[in-house]
């Protein structure tokens, strides 16, 4: 068994949460916290780092942060981790 985790954004999945009080509100952007994140999911034995093929903007910015863009992020976790696997899905997604 392979385990995955897929990275969202530098909040976390759930909607609403870069609006909780005492985050850091710069997390979206900080390549270090997603840094952070994928060696701890390192250290829990994670063996692979997914990203989504999906639009950076898709969201409606009033309820939701907006994703990372997946390939820069992708390529520094790589660099900055040992054993994991990063893996995206490469597609087209049109509306």
């Amino acid at each position: 068994m392979l385990l995955c985790m897929q990275f969202t954004s530098g909040y976390g999945a759930a909607p609403g949460a870069w609006r909780l009080p005492g985050v850091k509100l710069s997390s979206y952007t900080d390549m270090d916290q997603f840094v952070r994140c994928a060696q701890a999911a390192e250290r829990g034995k994670i063996q692979m780092l997914f990203f989504a093929d999906t639009p950076v903007l898709d969201v409606d910015l009033e309820h939701q942060a907006p994703r990372p863009p997946d390939r820069p992020t992708a390529g520094h976790l790589s660099a900055n981790t040992e054993r994991e696997a990063v893996l995206g899905a490469e597609g087209i997604t049109a509306q």
